[in-house]
Order: C-alpha cells, then structure tokens, then sequence
C-alpha cells in the first residue's frame, strides 16, 4: 500500500524494463481511494456467466477479498446456474456456505448480502432450475444469518423481464 499525502491531479506509475526480475510482474487491480472521504467503495469479482465454482477455483479471489477488509460482501450468483438441469441444490450449498464460513473467519464483523438472479430467458424460456436456485440461495441466506435480496420477486417475478423490454427498462 501506498499513501500519498496532499492533492495530486495525476500519478505516474512506470515499471523499469531495464531491471531483470526473479518472477513476472502481476497487477491484479488497483484501487484509488480517498481516505477523507465518505460513502462507498465498490469492488467487483468476477465477470458475466461467472459461477460460484469459478470463484471456489480462483486462485486469489480469497486472500484478495480478505486484504480489502469489507464491511459488506454482496454475492449475486446463480443465474448460471440456473440454465442448467437437475441443479444439485445439496452440493451447490454446501459450497457456498462453506465460502461464506471461511470468510467470516478470516473477517470477522463482516456483512453478508446474497441476492438471487433477475427474472431471465434461456433459449427463449425460464431457466429450468431458476426456482431451485432461488429457494437454495434464500435457505442459504437463512442458515448462515445474511441478508438476502429476491431480486426476481423485486421486478415483479416470474416473466416480468419481458415487461422490462417491453419499456426498455433493462438498459
């Protein structure tokens, strides 16, 4: 970490090409921050069509997650998932409440915030394990104390995405 005090409008950062390293040079990320100011600083993992074992698979996703030290960790998983049939609802919460678990040891005081998918098509359809993923992950919300968020119910539930593009609310 490096803190830099006084305003600054911009900041150079250059590596030397000239010096010979023992191991390649990796930059996961950097974050600006403001350490007078107020309000939120948002972080993102992972990417669209993510899984929860991508995130159970990554190789620095804890100890990075971890060396942020949130107050507040909002997964929003499942939609993926979903598209899939015969989802294994056993197995699926057992991984994820074990991530949770291992997390809150290693942060402890943190928040937990698990949201389930927005109301979506597959190959024209309802995802065909989308009310499992959804029971799943509210169970899972449940069991280990956090919030959870039915962001299908919120936008008026099963179908109402082609409400949504219909009055271009996707966008």
């Amino acid at each position: 970490m490096f803190l830099l005090d006084g305003d600054y409008t911009s900041l150079a950062i250059r590596v030397d090409t000239q010096r010979s390293f023992t191991s390649p040079l990796r930059l996961y990320g950097l974050s600006f921050e403001n350490s007078n100011a107020r309000g939120i600083l948002f972080h993102m993992a992972g990417v669209g069509a993510c899984l929860l074992s991508d995130f159970l698979g990554a190789t620095h996703f804890y100890n990075q997650t971890v060396a942020l030290q949130p107050d507040l960790i909002i997964f929003s998983l499942g939609a993926n998932e979903s598209c899939t049939r015969g989802f294994a609802t056993l197995g699926y919460a057992s991984k994820y409440q074990r991530l949770i678990q291992d997390l809150k040891v290693s942060l402890p005081g943190v928040q937990f915030l698990i949201t389930t998918p927005p109301d979506i098509l597959f190959r024209g359809t309802r995802p065909p394990s989308m009310d499992p993923i959804c029971r799943t992950l509210e169970r899972i919300a449940y069991a280990e104390n956090c919030g959870f968020w039915h962001l299908q119910k919120v936008m008026g539930g099963a179908w109402s995405n082609q409400y949504w593009f219909q009055n271009k609310l996707n966008n």
